[in-house]
């Protein structure tokens, strides 16, 4: 059913995504001694974070398929078929975008690029995570 409760959607989305940025903004701007840490171990983090991220994604489909779930193969290729493609749309018209407003700046221009396919992993995973963590169709949902 299309039932949501939001109040319990935004307050998951609280605790897993604007509370760990809150508290990274308040180190940075207020504690030395943690920029320094983090500026000194910079590529560790960097590496951290992806495997994070993979991992959460593996959480995910780990779950969906240990509760089961009707989804046929058929499905599943049917939709990594329309992301491909949904995907593909939203990066050429992102890329265009971004040469409009930065003409001249390559650099600027993948790393907009970058910036918005990476972004939109790491934000829509609890996004799907915390609206639809009880449903058996979760996997699905995340690829």
């Amino acid at each position: 059913s299309g039932q949501v409760d939001l109040a319990k959607v935004f307050f998951k989305l609280g605790l897993r995504v604007v509370l760990p940025i809150a508290i990274g903004q308040f180190l940075q701007k207020f504690v030395a001694p943690a920029k320094e840490f983090v500026k000194k171990y910079k590529p560790y983090f960097k590496k951290a974070q992806e495997y994070c991220l993979v991992f959460i994604v593996y959480t995910v489909f780990c779950k969906t398929f240990y509760n089961g779930s009707d989804v046929n193969v058929a499905d599943v290729f049917l939709m990594i078929a329309l992301q491909f493609v949904m995907l593909s749309f939203v990066m050429v018209l992102a890329w265009i975008s971004l040469r409009v407003l930065f003409r001249n700046e390559p650099k600027l221009q993948a790393m907009g690029l970058f910036g918005c396919t990476h972004k939109t992993v790491a934000m829509g995973v609890p996004l799907i995570n915390a609206i639809y963590e009880d449903n058996p169709m979760v996997g699905l949902y995340t690829l």
